[in-house]
């Protein structure tokens, strides 16, 4: 039984049924390249654009433009998107 996310085996391929039985507490996903996959097809698409395309783990910091001095305290909601793309 994967109790910590320290029982699992990086080398090991895990299916939904065993992502099912895990019991804990930290958020994990099963990929296994597919987003390094779409992040490939984007860059090619978006070669001659003014976009660019980003991989996880980064943070995205999320706040209230209006009350927010962009502090860091003034910040409570960070995602770890798997692909983004900004364009200028």
């Amino acid at each position: 039984m994967i109790t910590t996310i320290e029982d699992l085996d990086p080398n090991q391929r895990y299916s939904y049924a065993d992502y099912l039985t895990w019991q804990f507490a930290e958020r994990v996903e099963l990929l296994k390249g597919l987003s390094r996959e779409l992040g490939t097809s984007f860059i090619n698409f978006l070669r001659r654009s003014t976009c660019d395309v980003f991989y996880a783990p980064f943070d995205v910091r999320l706040y209230n433009r209006q009350k927010s001095l962009l502090a860091d305290q003034d910040v409570y909601t960070v995602v770890q998107p798997d692909i983004s793309i900004i364009c200028d």
